[in-house]
């Protein structure tokens, strides 16, 4: 009998599918083994990564221009990091016509409000490789870019997220710009819609704290998966195109 270990064996006997949340390459090996078909980035995970094996993103490292601002030394460092996980990702996106395959790149979280800043660094990743998905938190602001991004054919992993009323319009932004690309001859971005519920998980945790309520690990953890049953629900009853 083949010996699966749990991820392996969710990938092979369920419809699931899950990414990486490390940019370390040694990391990045052993999620692949595991089954992993995509991978998360963030500024810190990234900063995390170039710390961890310097000696091995030295050659990818590009010459930093230092009369250029800092957001353009983050980017050029983010670039470095992003571009050989997204060459490794490459064949699974090709094989799975590009449902899968993608390593986010998240634009600056200073940013959050700024539509204009958001959508030209959405623009730049996006420019990096084709299976490049830019991360953009679930604001007023990145909601509005996020549709835009889908309209210009560009793959979106919307982020922190934690409820259901941000998924839904996820989506419905998602809906939206995709009706807008293919009114224009553009095959729409994907859009990936996360729930962070180990986020929710802890404000619950305080929350319980402060009130001293009794209320048990287990029942903080059961709100988090409520929450994306019914929002899964929804996604379904909705036929909603992102995921």
């Amino acid at each position: 009998m083949e010996k699966l270990s749990y991820f392996q064996w969710l990938v092979k006997h369920t419809p699931t599918t899950w990414w990486h949340d490390s940019g370390d390459p040694d990391e990045f090996a052993f999620g692949i083994a595991q089954g992993a078909s995509g991978v998360t980035t963030n500024p810190v995970l990234t900063s995390q990564a170039l710390h961890a094996q310097p000696a091995y993103w030295q050659s990818h490292i590009e010459p930093l221009d230092v009369q250029g601002s800092q957001e353009q030394k983050v980017e050029a460092l983010m670039r470095s990091v992003a571009l050989p996980l997204a060459g490794a990702l490459q064949p699974v996106h090709s094989s799975t016509q590009g449902s899968q395959g993608y390593v986010c790149a998240q634009v600056n979280p200073a940013d959050a409000a700024n539509r204009d800043a958001m959508l030209a660094m959405a623009r730049t990743f996006h420019a990096w490789a084709p299976n490049i998905a830019v991360k953009l938190p679930a604001t007023s602001a990145g909601l509005d870019v996020l549709e835009e991004c889908i309209a210009e054919g560009i793959t979106i992993t919307a982020t922190v997220s934690f409820t259901v009323p941000q998924v839904i319009a996820i989506a419905e932004r998602h809906r939206r710009g995709s009706a807008r690309a293919r009114k224009a001859g553009i095959v729409p971005g994907h859009c990936f819609a996360v729930i962070m519920i180990g986020r929710i998980d802890d404000y619950l945790r305080e929350v319980a704290w402060d009130n001293k309520a009794n209320v048990t690990e287990a029942d903080i953890r059961c709100a988090g998966l409520a929450i994306s049953k019914r929002a899964y629900e929804i996604y379904q009853e909705a036929h909603y195109e992102a995921v």
